[in-house]
């Protein structure tokens, strides 16, 4: 992500008729992973909008999609965890947590040049001041030398709960070798127009070989639920099981649901079948 924390890429949602012939053309003539084969497709939301009185009402659309399909939302109060446990998120989160979301922290790596020590701290301060059931890792660095940094982080946030889920975000095309430190990896992140030419399979064969719970697309810019439709099919025969998709632009696309959001939550709930909301992450005890 950028600086102002812009957290993660969108990825298309589509209409609930296209999305269903979406799912049954995947599995035809396709060598990549599929969602199904991981029980369906999650909506990774970055909502990095404060609760505030103007956007409650988005903390409570995001509940309500929970009762129907996956849904993993990342908590960003402060470009991390803030100095202080913050009320209006405490109040927001737990009804999410109710409905059965899973709730990740935002952690910034700086590209790897974070200490770990300064990292751990905000692991550990997230779990101090908020019920949370992992953990997103951001701004990652995307070479070979930084695999130990971000190896020595998932054995940070394992030590601290080894129930947590660890998401990571390259953002792009990565290296086999991340798989170990995540257990999915943000491979695209960025907009519509870049989201055209995303090809996993051309580019990085090995992703192949991968179910799609360990790969996830967020694209933003995209404008129309048509539009939506056709990034929402890309992102599937990518191998993407972790999605999400907004009309909103740079230089922030994370400041709210997208005016389409109903739409989303629809197709995916479409695609996927029954969902059991208890499914979210266990429930937690405490720091």
């Amino acid at each position: 992500m950028h600086r102002v924390r812009i957290g993660m890429r969108i990825v298309a949602f589509g209409l609930i008729a296209g999305a269903s012939a979406v799912v049954a053309r995947s599995g035809q003539g396709s060598a990549g992973p599929r969602p199904e084969d991981a029980g369906g497709v999650t909506l990774l939301v970055p909502a990095y909008f404060y609760p505030s009185s103007q956007r409650r009402a988005d903390w409570t659309r995001l509940a309500e999609a929970a009762r129907s399909v996956p849904l993993e939302v990342i908590l960003n109060p402060a470009s991390g965890p803030g100095p202080r446990r913050d009320p209006n998120y405490v109040a927001v989160l737990e009804p999410l947590r109710r409905s059965g979301a899973r709730i990740l922290g935002y952690v910034d790596s700086d590209y790897g040049r974070r200490p770990l020590a300064v990292v751990e701290q905000d692991l550990r301060t997230y779990r101090r001041f908020y019920e949370i059931d992992g953990v997103f890792i951001d701004q990652m660095a995307n070479t070979l030398g930084a695999v130990d940094y971000y190896r020595a982080i998932r054995r940070l946030v394992r030590e601290i709960d080894p129930r947590f889920k660890v998401v990571g975000n390259p953002g792009t095309y990565t290296l086999q070798e991340y798989l170990d430190t995540a257990d999915t990896l943000v491979t695209f992140e960025g907009p519509a127009r870049d989201f055209a030419g995303y090809d996993p399979r051309t580019a990085r064969p090995w992703t192949a070989g991968h179910p799609a719970r360990r790969f996830a697309a967020i694209v933003y810019g995209v404008p129309t639920p048509s539009d939506g439709s056709v990034a929402l099919s890309r992102a599937i025969r990518s191998g993407a099981g972790s999605i999400y998709i907004t009309d909103q632009k740079m230089p922030n696309p994370y400041l709210g649901l997208p005016p389409y959001w109903a739409d989303q939550v629809a197709a995916v709930r479409a695609m996927n079948g029954p969902h059991e909301p208890a499914d979210a992450g266990p429930s937690r005890t405490g720091p």
